[in-house]
């Protein structure tokens, strides 16, 4: 049929049916100069739409690639490739339908780039650096005192057992003063063991207390890891609270620009309170 034989082609719907998967049959009769004719056409119905728009199918074919790739991009958390995909959407056509995908592509972009500028870099840098380090540390914490209680044990079982002795070297001295006429040697050797235990002794106390040492260091690990945490938990929270009352301004008709109140947490009930409030 040539190009005036279709031109001249007039066109009446006779049937229109949609099936599951939102492809439309469209049967047409078509009246021309050589008779009337039944054509069926096979649409996918958002190319339907579109087309009732204006747009072309190439058009709506290619921003449907570029939506799937958008949303692999934002599945896999590449957000470069995101904002990549958004900027080549927003660049198809002029007309009303384009205009409305810039719309949401700005939307969407802003959110994005809102999201990347409220993450505090430090929060990276403790996910990264910090928290590990302080496992590491907490764990090194963990080593010293068991090191240093049981030699703290060690130590005090050991003297326990040098109390018989001494206890019987006592008595020994004790029978010499009753009786001046004993065994000299025994008394000696009673002297010499008592003063040799005494020292002994003292070493193994000095040695509890420097064990004891390990307090020191590890306290001040400690309070440096919980400081860490507490940073860590601020930072989250203000993140928390950032978008959650956002989320509720809009929820009481409030604009997207308004900004929420500063707010500071003096104590843990209030992080607590707040996390209740946005249901966490």
């Amino acid at each position: 049929m040539s190009l005036q034989d279709m031109e001249l082609l007039q066109d009446e719907i006779v049937d229109e049916t949609q099936t599951e998967d939102g492809t439309i049959v469209v049967t047409k009769k078509v009246s021309g100069m050589g008779g009337e004719y039944l054509i069926k056409e096979v649409k996918e119905k958002i190319i339907t739409d579109a087309e009732s728009l204006g747009v072309g199918r190439e058009v709506v074919v290619s921003i449907m690639e570029k939506i799937q790739g958008l949303l692999n991009a934002l599945s896999k958390g590449d957000i470069e490739g995101a904002e990549g995909m958004l900027m080549e959407i927003s660049t198809i056509g002029d007309k009303e339908l384009f205009s409305e995908v810039g719309k949401i592509t700005r939307n969407l972009h802003n959110a994005i780039s809102e999201f990347k500028t409220m993450i505090d870099p430090t929060l990276k840098n403790m996910a990264l650096e910090d928290m590990p380090d302080a496992a590491d540390k907490l764990n090194w914490v963990i080593s010293k005192t068991e090191e240093a209680a049981e030699k703290t044990i060690s130590l005090v079982e050991k003297n326990l057992s040098l109390q018989g002795g001494i206890v019987k070297r006592l008595d020994i001295l004790d029978d010499a003063l009753k009786n001046p006429e004993g065994d000299n040697e025994r008394e000696k050797e009673a002297i010499t063991f008592l003063r040799r235990t005494t020292e002994e002794i003292n070493v193994d106390l000095m040695d509890v207390l420097l064990t004891q040492e390990y307090q020191d260091l590890t306290g001040q690990i400690i309070r440096k890891v919980i400081s860490l945490v507490s940073k860590l938990e601020i930072d989250l929270v203000q993140l928390i609270k950032a978008f959650g009352v956002r989320v509720e301004h809009q929820k009481h008709g409030s604009t997207a620009d308004s900004e929420p109140p500063e707010e500071t947490f003096s104590s843990q009930e209030d992080v607590d309170t707040l996390l209740t409030e946005l249901g966490f």
